[in-house]
């Protein structure tokens, strides 16, 4: 019938050490849905229920613990309810069960929570650019949240947090921002145990031009925490007749890092140099070059104190990406792709010498075919995986050696004729063969 749904699935699985039988039911229509689960396991019996409408949701489940979910919600003109109650032992343990009651009604919002004897209450309202949030869980403890806001010119946010606790009774914390013509200030700062613990400022301006444009932004932090009293940064743009520069500066604390970038166009092509220092790496320089005309880009990358190059290759002509590393004076390794999908890799370290992959993909008049050939120096590996769908349902094979493993075979079959629904799913590796059935018949 349109609009409702109604099916019966039965399914088994056997096999020398398992004995699975299931039952699956489901029935809905516009207004409500309802799905039940049984499964008898080597004569142990288990189920799963669901039952939803609109408005509620039961779930019941025996699995690992007998588990119990009711919710539904409730609505009258002015006013909304929700009440949710949950139980995880429920044979064995009612304690352990919980419940929820929340409405929403004029512009406020309150829930409570209960966990055995322990309740917990919250409260939120809005407020004239802002919201006020109290949370109580004892006639003398209580944290309340004020939240304000401005806006204008200047944007600011500003929260305050009282709670119980010794030496957090009051926390505050401030945010700023500003915008005006190019000019960008940012503002944010917190205290809490009466003390200042962070501050941050980030400013930033930007010059725009149609061939000349600069940028340039700071950030400032200063903190209580170990290791993060200071932090600075700097970063400063510009292009002047089509060369771009990039300065950064920064400071951890008492440590210093630096970086330049420039590219520069010219009438052959481009070039490119990033230079970087900092305490925790070595001196870095990166280099490219590209000409017109030429199918080929090169990016030369070194670490100057100990020697390492990596240079990389791009052939676009023949669609071959290509990088050679020097690791000081005696170990090297080179690396190869190749489009569709071809790798090839060698180097001067033990049992690395030689490794290679390559993926064929196709797939003609709907049959899906893939084929992974692979070595690792004289050992070799090889996949198929094929995949036929028919009129009827679809079959799939899959085989997969390698020095490593067994010789594997997967095979799927299912098919829906007739209403009857049969799938068949066998996997052999080596010598073993696991198969699994299943059966149902579809409305």
């Amino acid at each position: 019938m349109a609009g409702k749904v109604n099916t019966i699935v039965d399914g088994f699985f056997k096999t020398s050490d398992f004995d699975w039988k299931s039952n699956l039911g489901i029935y809905a229509d516009k207004d409500k849905a309802n799905v039940n689960f049984k499964i008898n396991a080597d004569g142990n019996e288990y189920m799963a229920k669901f039952e939803g409408t609109r408005t509620s949701l039961l779930v019941e489940s025996n699995f690992v613990k007998h588990i119990l979910v009711d919710a539904h919600v409730t609505s009258t003109q002015d006013m909304r309810k929700l009440h949710v109650a949950a139980e995880w032992d429920k044979d064995v343990d009612p304690t352990k069960a919980f419940v929820i009651d929340g409405q929403f009604a004029n512009g406020e919002i309150g829930a409570e929570f209960k966990y055995g004897d322990r309740e917990v209450s919250i409260l939120g309202k809005l407020i004239d650019s802002g919201v006020e949030v109290e949370t109580k869980w004892a006639s003398d403890k209580r944290i309340f949240v004020n939240v304000h806001y401005t806006l204008g010119n200047t944007n600011s946010l500003a929260a305050t947090v009282q709670t119980p606790f010794q030496g957090w009774e009051k926390q505050d914390a401030t945010f700023t921002f500003s915008i005006k013509d190019y000019e960008v200030e940012s503002r944010f700062s917190a205290t809490w145990k009466n003390t200042q613990q962070m501050a941050l400022i980030v400013t930033g301006k930007v010059e725009p031009g149609l061939f000349t444009n600069a940028l340039s932004t700071k950030v400032a932090f200063t903190s209580t925490f170990d290791n993060y009293e200071r932090i600075e940064f700097s970063l400063d743009h510009n292009m002047v007749d089509s060369t771009i520069k990039t300065h950064l500066e920064g400071a951890w604390n008492q440590e210093k890092m630096e970086g330049n970038f420039q590219l520069t166009p010219n009438t052959n092509g481009v070039d490119a140099r990033a230079t970087f220092t900092s305490p925790v790496t070595e001196n870095i320089l990166v280099t490219l070059h590209h000409e017109y005309g030429d199918r080929e880009v090169s990016i030369l990358g070194k670490l100057i104190d100990s020697g390492v190059e990596v240079e990389t290759k791009w052939a676009s002509d023949k669609r071959i990406l290509s990088m050679f590393t020097t690791l000081g004076n005696t170990n090297s390794l080179a690396a190869t792709v190749q489009t569709p999908f071809q790798v090839a890799f060698t180097s001067t370290f033990d049992n690395y010498e030689r490794i290679e992959f390559s993926l064929d993909h196709n797939m003609v008049d709907s049959t899906i075919k893939t084929h992974l050939e692979g070595a690792w120096n004289q050992e070799k590996m090889e996949g198929n995986f094929q995949l036929t769908p028919n009129t009827n349902g679809v079959d799939a094979r899959a085989t997969f050696t390698s020095p490593v493993t067994e010789n594997i075979l997967v095979t799927l079959h299912h098919e829906l004729l007739n209403k009857q629904l049969s799938t068949t799913f066998e996997v052999k590796y080596g010598q073993e063969i696991s198969t699994a059935t299943a059966t149902g018949h579809v409305d």
